[in-house]
């Protein structure tokens, strides 16, 4: 007799007949299904084992942006903005009720701290960097709070197709990619929430007179930016969270948007 695909056996279907064509068939069927399903919706046994994420397909230069990203989370210690614990206006903005538990995308989740606090409260979480080290940390953390986390690689400039979200939130991207393209990270935004969605993003503030830090914004930049598409609904000046016993954080902004 001979042996049907290993694929086909690894999915279920054992020995098939070469005379049960039906049953041929339906083998090719349901794996051509999962052939056109991302990484994430397929059953695990049909997943290769190093697929840790959804993968976009780079643009020219982001290797070199990833390689360059990768290597912030690749050092003995943490990188200046893990501080390892969920930001503290992401958590005001939930426990106010400000924002309501839904369909949640974090750009720039680096670790994952903020995305498995996210889980925690009872979003649907997806959660896109472009660093595959950050993502298996951020994956390593998500299996230890035993929550379930979307993880995705990608510039946020250039993500997959995704459905469009409830909650959008943002720590310390959209100070850094506006430099490079303030409209393509707008549409990004655009792109991923819809009518009525909340966005939160923290940014670093023009108006910080100490030297260092993140890179900084000013208020008619973030007005300008936004202008078009969504409603602010606050912005106001805060400090950045650290880590645990480190120096006052940055002057940054927290931007509270409404997309129209």
């Amino acid at each position: 007799m001979a042996r049907s695909h290993p694929v086909v056996q690894q999915i279920g279907f054992g020995r098939i007949p070469p005379c049960d064509f039906a049953g041929v068939a339906r083998g090719i069927a349901l794996v051509s299904a999962c052939l056109l399903l991302p990484a994430w919706a397929m059953p695990a046994e049909v997943q290769a084992p190093e697929r840790r994420a959804e993968v976009s397909s780079p643009r020219p230069g982001e290797t070199k942006l990833q390689e360059r990203w990768d290597a912030a989370y690749r050092g003995e210690r943490a990188a200046p903005w893990d501080t390892g614990r969920p930001s503290s206006e992401l958590a005001r903005a939930i426990t106010s009720k400000t924002v309501q538990p839904g369909r949640a995308v974090e750009l720039g989740c680096g670790t994952g701290t903020n995305a498995v606090y996210l889980a925690q409260q009872g979003f649907q979480v997806t959660a896109i960097d472009i660093a595959p080290t950050a993502l298996k940390l951020a994956k390593e953390k998500a299996d230890q709070a035993n929550v379930k986390v979307r993880w995705v690689q990608a510039d946020v400039l250039n993500p997959p197709e995704l459905e469009r979200f409830d909650f959008v939130f943002d720590r310390g991207c959209y100070h850094g990619v506006r430099r490079q393209n303030a409209a393509g990270y707008v549409e990004t935004v655009r792109r991923l929430s819809h009518p009525g969605a909340k966005v939160l993003i923290i940014a670093g503030n023009a108006n910080e007179t100490r030297s260092g830090g993140p890179p900084r914004v000013r208020e008619e930049e973030i007005r300008q930016d936004f202008a078009e598409g969504f409603e602010i609904l606050s912005l106001k000046e805060m400090r950045f969270d650290t880590a645990e016993g480190a120096a006052k954080g940055a002057l940054g902004w927290a931007i509270l948007l409404e997309r129209k």
